[in-house]
């Protein structure tokens, strides 16, 4: 973290590193943060607003010998039994304090409202001081990451999450006091462990093919093109926030969507599943849906931002690939030129939200598939160039020194301003923030990550999008550079990958604060891992395709429904996406990129 705020030098050790690092594919990595769970328990007939619970750390080290009492984190939910605690996607933080009791022994003690005969699940969670440091609530407020001679003057708070602001080190006015009533605490756990995968992906599963796994999506595609197409065909104008018909997110229950005006972002993946079972099966029902959806679209290209990539590749390429008509083709140029003036040669980037923006995220590297299908259709290279350009530059913005993604950078565009937007779908909505600096035309004020943790993590599908994105790139332009961006990308993710092989929302948090898996950054990332395993280095190929193929089973067996004998589900629901945290359940995007996936292992079996 501390790497973000030395601007060029960071650079220059980017630069280093994509250089020199011969990439060893990590063998599975155990989690780095692991919880013991503790029932809290009000036994009385009154509400205590604020109780104080106290555990003895002889105890708990007992449990887990490594526990460092001064670098933990404790946290709640209401949930009363464990099992209903492993389904709770937030938790609340609660001010803790080292202390002695009065036999001398030493214990952590904490404060925690309990209702009525009410018991809590608590969570006290340890790990390298670095990464538990961080996570506490209380953690001194953080500069964004800035680079220039203003960088130091400006400070800038965000929040993090939990109800005080204490510390271990230096307990808070919310830090138990001793006139608070005493609450009752037991010790569940029998041994430290990592947060559990949602309780619905532990129970006994029949292991699935790939091929059944794909006539399980067909059976979700059948089923939600008769139940939407009727809507469709009601609703007279379709944009991207108005006209009924697209869906996004749903259920992990009913497995139902949720309705939603427009096509937003990810309307393009629902026409993109419905092409690709064309392609297929050659069952003229998918050809005539994927046209009803992606013909909606077409002739708003130029109202589009950076998005503009992600809707018209999986709507009009892909479709154009398979029926070669030509408004398709021209919808696809109208996208390409759509990008073309977002893009600044200043920065070498496509602005992400407007002409002249002032900011990129990482997920534009999925855009540029457009700009790589256009010049490889026309044979015009400049296409190509100017997607190589950006490719390139966020290759050296986005990527840290350790590996792991920024996702999202802001910069001068060319005249010199003080004020920012901050925009992107993050879980505190669009704020603008006044921001005084000296950057030159084209350099970088600051960067950030907004649907991560915090300012300065790992977002899960940001990791994805820059793996996936940097292999396209480099498939479509041989540039080396490109290849390397890729491999660092993968290494440093594959270093933290979950043993379950289902990653956080986030690569730090680990289920400390959020309890999010994200199944679309899983299936993301093994869909770019798969394609990085055809053009990386030959000694780690098959390596890097067990580990892709892997995650895919483990995605198939366990969030693919039907998971368990007698799972209510709908069949073909892909569970467990977080699209933004705590949001839980699946997702457009997910379920094309399984099918696009298990399509690819199909159509390229293992040398």
């Amino acid at each position: 973290m501390r790497n973000e705020l030395r601007g060029a030098d960071a650079l220059v050790r980017v630069v280093i590193c994509g250089l020199l690092l011969a990439v060893a594919i990590p063998a599975l990595a155990a989690s780095q943060i692991k919880g013991i769970k503790l029932a809290v328990t009000n036994p009385t007939d009154t509400d205590w607003p604020s109780a104080t619970a106290t555990v003895s750390i002889a105890a708990l080290k007992k449990i887990a010998p490594a526990l460092n009492p001064a670098e933990v984190i404790v946290t709640a939910t209401d949930a009363a039994t464990e099992e209903e605690d492993d389904a709770v996607m937030q938790t609340v933080d609660l001010a803790s304090s080292l202390g002695r009791s009065k036999s001398g022994s030493q214990q952590i003690a904490f404060a925690i409202p309990l209702k009525a005969h009410q018991t809590r699940i608590v969570t006290i969670s340890y790990g390298p001081p670095d990464r538990i440091k961080y996570l506490r609530a209380g953690y001194p407020p953080h500069r964004w990451p800035t680079s220039g001679p203003d960088a130091a003057s400006t400070l800038i708070t965000y929040e993090l999450p939990g109800e005080s602001q204490a510390s271990p080190e230096k307990p808070g006015k919310d830090a138990p006091q001793d006139s608070l009533p005493s609450a009752g605490v037991k010790i569940l756990s029998r041994s430290a462990a990592p947060q559990s995968a949602p309780p619905d992906t532990l129970r006994p599963a029949r292991s699935k093919t790939f091929d059944e796994a794909i006539k399980l999506l067909q059976q979700q595609i059948d089923r939600d093109a008769a139940h939407f197409e009727p809507t469709l065909e009601s609703a007279p104008v379709t944009s991207r926030d108005k006209g009924p018909g697209f869906f996004l997110d749903g259920s992990n229950t009913t497995g139902e969507w949720k309705p939603r005006e427009g096509y937003f972002w990810t309307g393009s993946f629902w026409t993109g599943e419905l092409w690709r079972m064309y392609g297929l099966t050659r069952d003229e029902k998918y050809r005539r849906w994927a046209e009803e959806w992606a013909d909606r679209m077409i002739g708003q290209e130029s109202t589009q931002n950076h998005d503009v990539g992600f809707l018209y590749y999986y709507s009009q390429a892909l479709g154009y690939d398979l029926t070669r008509e030509d408004k398709r083709k021209q919808s696809m140029l109208a996208a390409a030129a759509r990008l073309k003036q977002l893009y600044n040669p200043a920065t070498h980037l496509i602005a992400s939200w407007g002409v002249n923006g002032d900011d990129t995220i990482i997920d534009t590297m999925m855009n540029l598939q457009a700009l790589w299908w256009v010049s490889r259709e026309t044979g015009d290279t400049s296409w190509r160039d100017m997607g190589l350009q950006h490719a390139l530059r966020s290759a050296e913005w986005f990527i840290r020194p350790d590996g792991s993604v920024i996702q999202s950078v802001h910069y001068n565009p060319g005249d010199n301003r003080q004020q920012f937007n901050l925009h992107g779908g993050g879980p505190r909505g669009d704020s603008t923030v006044s921001l005084l600096n000296s950057a030159k035309p084209g350099e970088r004020v600051f960067w950030h990550t907004h649907q991560g943790y915090s300012a300065s993590t790992a977002w899960g599908r940001g990791t994805a999008w820059a793996l996936y994105g940097f292999v396209a790139a480099y498939e479509a332009t041989h540039d080396p550079r490109l290849r390397t961006a890729a491999d660092r990308v993968a290494h440093a993710a594959l270093a933290q990958w979950p043993d379950d092989q289902v990653p956080w929302y986030d690569f730090n948090d680990e289920g400390v604060h959020f309890r999010n898996r994200d199944t679309s950054a899983a299936v993301i990332f093994a869909a770019g891992l798969l394609r990085l395993s055809e053009v990386t280095d030959p000694a780690h190929r098959p390596r890097l395709r067990a580990r892709a193929e892997a995650i895919l089973h483990a995605l198939v067996d366990r969030y693919l429904t039907p998971v368990y004998a007698g799972d209510p589900t709908p069949p073909g629901i892909l569970r467990h996406g977080s699209g933004t945290r705590p949001l839980d359940g699946p997702l457009i995007y997910g379920q094309y990129y399984l099918l696009e996936a298990l399509l690819w292992v199909r159509d390229h079996p293992a040398k």
